[in-house]
């Protein structure tokens, strides 16, 4: 972020939000392009077939072993 407000010449002085600089920019914020590669990836395990030890790991639960109280069980796919 501190590249962007070097390119619009602003400082954290100037009290300017970093979703303002963006828009003037037309630059998509990170969690976007974060998603948007978690989907690619995603796509790409569904087209492997049923054996690979990937997508196993995705779409299973983990092993049936013993957590600390309160936290959930994790999953591939919550994620």
């Amino acid at each position: 972020m501190s590249s962007l407000r070097k390119i619009m010449q602003k400082t954290r002085r100037d009290k300017v939000r970093s979703e303002e600089i963006r828009m003037q920019l037309n630059i998509p914020a990170i969690s976007y392009l974060v998603n948007r590669k978690r989907k690619e990836c995603n796509h790409h395990v569904s087209r492997m077939t049923p054996d690979r030890t990937v997508r196993i790991a995705r779409d299973n639960l983990p092993a049936d072993g013993k957590r600390s109280p309160g936290r959930p069980k994790k999953r591939w796919k919550d994620s």
